[in-house]
């Protein structure tokens, strides 16, 4: 019985099947003729004298006319005729009197309509590609390019347009109707699914937002609807909209929750990617560490809890500046992050604790406002919003009562730096002098600037009159300058090839030779820093002091970082290729490099510990890091891998993110 309605179904749809393969090749016809008519202006949004060859037609134009015109159209023909075609008839009711299942009739249906459209689809696909080896002279790109065209976006046009008229002629009885009916169900996932996309652009799975091909699932309800429709309630098919509508709208709501819970885990797993590694915010109390994935700030980022190297709170993207309080018990994050994956459009500043904790008021700013960095002194958060307009503003916030006060500076530029707080909690304000002369002066940081250095009284949120320091150079950079005590300065720029100290309680200027701009401020204010060449070395001074190596090797690319409490100096050797070669950062630093050491020394007793080097393999590129975590903790990053290990256990790695066999 089956062979025989499939039978019946297929031969009502010939003259449908003959009408597509004969506009399939009316289309080779325009495509031979349509370079001279372009020339004359004969074709439609073309201007008169276009150049267009036989090849850009053929495989460019073509394929676009049949994959988003004419399949998808008979697509929808097929099924409209199909199903909807015996009861505009009156023929339906006849069929139905017979001793015939209503699923086997809705089955026959359903494959005479797809098979019908594969048929016309085949033998047009071959007419083009006919046309394109005897007439066009194309090229591989253009094979792809053509290729992609009909079987990726033709393929998913014409199955959706399918699938969306099978339920439409299942609910209604003109085929026309129908045929426009099947044109909204269509577009109703695909608008949806390109404003999820649009909206929530941080959940993605690789390149694809999740927005994008998650409610397109709602096409599978559509089968389901129709064969509802057709096969279940009375034989005279009462109630068929009822029963077809609430299958759509329930498949809608599936749609949607599955749309909230993969967008959800998909932000979560592009955070726990780490395709370069992790950049740590890190706590000076050494409780706990912000972890973002580098070179990605759309990614997200994680509070981790040191003691128990366990991710305790989730920051979903995008995030902006990050800062943790000087006690480590807060930290203040900028964000625009809205559910599953989407963005609020204004900034707002929230905090948490230390264990991942609502820690403070939110602070919400208004639309268009950025700022690159936070800085806590005391109880108060301190920021600068710059300004290319007129003037600038510096101003200062209390999480725990709400009050937030500041004042504006006359300056229009982007070109200042937050230096500090000092050990005692002051802060600093260095800013250009002088007006920019245009608004290109004013964001081009290659240019040495007059500064001054002013106070900041976050109590009263006041600049001071007088400045502590007047500098020329980058204030941006000015915050490396100022020792931890704030009695000393670094002039930003060498006089005649040698850097100078300022002592600033004494006015005394005392000249360091050797001191590069890469030099760190720890406690006790000594200033160390690296010496590259045949030699490299890491150096050691006190103002007024003398210079003394503290360790020194040969043949090898030396890093060196300062823990948060000033305390102790990383130090991570590796070794250098010959000859060297650029790496990722342009600085120098080689592209394939081995790490052969890492040494952790303590400023106050001399002491120096050796722990592994990690990886213990040669490496590409900057992604594997070993990076301070807290002032008794190192983490060793990479690819997909953040893991943590105490100075008092050497050897013992605490994956927060990855495994040993990552």
């Amino acid at each position: 019985m089956l062979r025989v309605l499939l039978w019946k179904e297929w031969r009502q749809l010939r003259q449908l099947r003959w009408v597509g393969a004969g506009l399939g090749l009316v289309l080779a016809f325009v495509a031979l003729t349509a370079p001279a008519g372009a020339k004359q202006g004969w074709i439609p949004f073309t201007p008169p004298g276009g150049d267009y060859s036989s090849t850009e037609i053929v495989m460019k134009a073509l394929p676009i006319a049949l994959a988003l015109a004419l399949w998808p159209l008979l697509a929808l023909l097929m099924t409209a005729e199909c199903f909807a075609g015996d009861r505009a008839s009156g023929t339906e009711s006849f069929l139905l009197e017979r001793p015939v299942a209503r699923g086997g009739v809705w089955l026959a249906r359903t494959v005479a309509s797809f098979g019908s459209t594969a048929t016309v689809v085949a033998a047009s696909a071959v007419m083009w590609w006919l046309l394109a080896v005897t007439v066009a002279t194309p090229k591989a790109a253009d094979w792809e390019q053509a290729a992609k065209m009909l079987w990726a976006a033709g393929g998913a046009t014409t199955v959706a347009c399918l699938l969306g008229g099978m339920v439409a002629a299942s609910l209604l009885s003109q085929p026309l109707a129908a045929l426009l009916l099947g044109v909204v169900l269509v577009m109703i996932p695909v608008q949806i699914a390109t404003t999820l996309g649009a909206w929530s652009h941080q959940a993605r799975v690789g390149d694809i937002q999740v927005g994008l091909f998650v409610p397109l699932l709602l096409m599978l309800a559509y089968p389901v609807a129709s064969y509802r429709a057709s096969c279940r309630g009375e034989p005279a098919g009462r109630g068929r909209i009822a029963r077809g509508a609430t299958t759509v709208i329930a498949g809608l709501v599936a749609a949607g929750l599955l749309f909230a819970a993969s967008a959800t885990v998909a932000v979560r797993a592009v955070a726990l990617k780490l395709e370069h590694g992790a950049d740590l915010t890190v706590s000076p109390s050494g409780q706990a560490l912000v972890a973002q994935p580098s070179t990605s700030w759309l990614a997200g980022g994680w509070i981790v809890d040191l003691d128990a190297a366990d991710r305790v709170r989730f920051l979903p993207p995008p995030l902006g500046a990050v800062a943790w309080s000087e006690d480590g018990s807060r930290v203040a994050v900028m964000t625009s992050a809205g559910p599953f994956g989407s963005s609020t459009a204004g900034i707002r500043l929230e905090f948490f604790d230390s264990a991942g904790r609502i820690a403070g008021r939110t602070l919400d700013f208004e639309e268009g406002f950025y700022t690159p960095w936070l800085r806590w002194v005391g109880n108060r958060v301190v920021w600068v919003e710059p300004s290319m307009k007129s003037t600038s503003r510096i101003e200062t916030y209390d999480p725990a009562t709400g009050e937030r006060n500041g004042s504006d500076f006359d300056l229009a530029t982007w070109s200042y730096g937050l230096v500090g707080p000092t050990r005692d909690g002051k802060l600093y304000l260095a800013i250009p002098k002088e007006k920019p002369a245009a608004a290109s002066d004013a964001l081009d940081r290659s240019r040495a600037i007059p500064y001054a250095v002013l106070p900041f009284d976050p109590l009263t949120g006041k600049l001071g009159d007088g400045p502590l320091v007047e500098d020329v150079g980058s204030p941006w950079m000015a915050e490396r300058l100022l020792s931890r005590s704030g009695r000393y300065w670094v002039r930003d720029l060498p006089q005649d090839g040698v850097r100078v100290v300022l002592d600033l309680q004494t006015g005394a200027a005392i000249p360091v030779e050797g001191l590069g701009r890469g030099a760190l401020w720890t406690e006790g204010d000594f200033l160390v820093w690296v010496e590259r060449g045949p030699q490299s070395r890491v150096a050691r001074t006190s103002p007024g002091g003398a210079i003394e190596t503290l360790r020194e090797w040969t043949g090898a690319w030396v890093e060196l970082g300062v823990s948060p409490d000033g305390r102790r100096l990383l130090v991570n050797v590796a070794g250098t290729p010959t000859p060297p070669q650029l790496g990722e950062s342009g600085s120098g630093d080689p592209v394939h490099r081995r790490p052969l050491e890492t040494w952790v020394h303590t400023v106050a007793t001399g002491e120096w510990a050796r722990f592994d080097a990690w990886p213990d393999r040669e490496v590409e590129g900057l992604s594997y890091r070993t990076v301070w975590a807290g002032p008794e903790t190192i983490a060793r990053t990479g690819p997909g891998i953040l893991a943590l290990e105490s100075l008092a256990r050497p050897g013992e790695l605490r994956f927060v993110i990855g495994s040993s066999s990552d």
